[in-house]
């Protein structure tokens, strides 16, 4: 197979349909055929007899699937590492300004096109089309993820949040990480949190995320005196800050300055 570095930045260059023909490393003549098809770029050298072949993201991960909103655990899960689907599914965690470091062991299912991941026991999965109606999925009535910590619990709404703050903070210990999943102060959310010292409310920094602080604080006041409103810059989400910036904030309000 040949390297990528030797044709796809040429194949992305060409209009979608067009092919041409090119000098490979020192070969003397143009032996080297680049071409790029609606689902793929492709390569194939007449001298070494060899060529590559690389799907186009949008066409591994979106397809024809339909909008996926079935709750039953996908059959069909493979682990991500090493599959054709690693580099695509790491793009798109790059747009969510996310990466595979962050997060637990992944995994794909190309029938419902979700990265999926276990979380507490459950599975997750997200949706990486951009047209499903429910960006996650949380299977075998999962309602709330992760533990309290000695020196206080830091809340999110999402799984990427949850992991990314753990990232974030992982030289720090003593903080746990709980995503509520979703903004609302259930009945095991408020179980999960009764007993920490302290609540960090990390929510997203939007409407949704401020409605949510406020009626969260009044229903866990009766369990936890000392609740703090943690707010990323407008309009982001814990995830989209970056790992500095997320312990900075957290660290100045465990200190009581947030």
């Amino acid at each position: 197979m040949i390297p990528e570095q030797e044709w796809l930045t040429k194949a992305r260059q060409l209009a979608v349909g067009m092919k041409i023909r090119v000098r490979h490393l020192h070969e003397k003549r143009e032996n080297l055929i680049i071409g790029n098809l609606p689902d793929r770029w492709y390569s194939y050298c007449h001298k070494c007899h060899e060529g590559g072949v690389i799907l186009k993201d949008h066409v591994i991960l979106n397809n024809t699937a339909p909008p996926d909103i079935e709750v039953t655990l996908p059959p069909d899960i493979k682990l991500l590492a090493g599959s054709e689907f690693e580099i695509p599914v790491a793009r798109f965690l790059s747009t969510k300004n996310m990466a595979i470091p962050y997060l637990p062991v992944l995994y794909y299912s190309e029938m419902r096109k979700r990265v999926l991941m276990r979380a507490d026991a459950k599975w997750h999965g997200r949706d990486l089309t951009g047209r499903s109606p429910m960006k996650w999925l949380n299977y075998e009535s999962a309602r709330v993820v992760g533990h309290t910590g000695p020196l206080g619990v830091i809340v999110v709404e999402d799984l990427f949040s949850k992991y990314k703050v753990e990232f974030a903070m992982r030289n720090t210990p003593g903080f746990g990480v709980v995503c509520a999943l979703g903004t609302g102060c259930s009945s095991p959310l408020v179980t999960r949190l009764a007993k920490a010292p302290r609540i960090f409310w990390f929510l997203d920094a939007d409407d949704a995320g401020d409605t949510g602080f406020e009626i969260a604080r009044r229903r866990m006041r009766p369990f936890v005196q000392h609740q703090l409103r943690i707010r990323p810059p407008e309009g982001l989400d814990p995830k989209d800050m970056d790992c500095a910036s997320i312990r900075s904030l957290i660290l100045g309000g465990s200190d009581g300055r947030a």
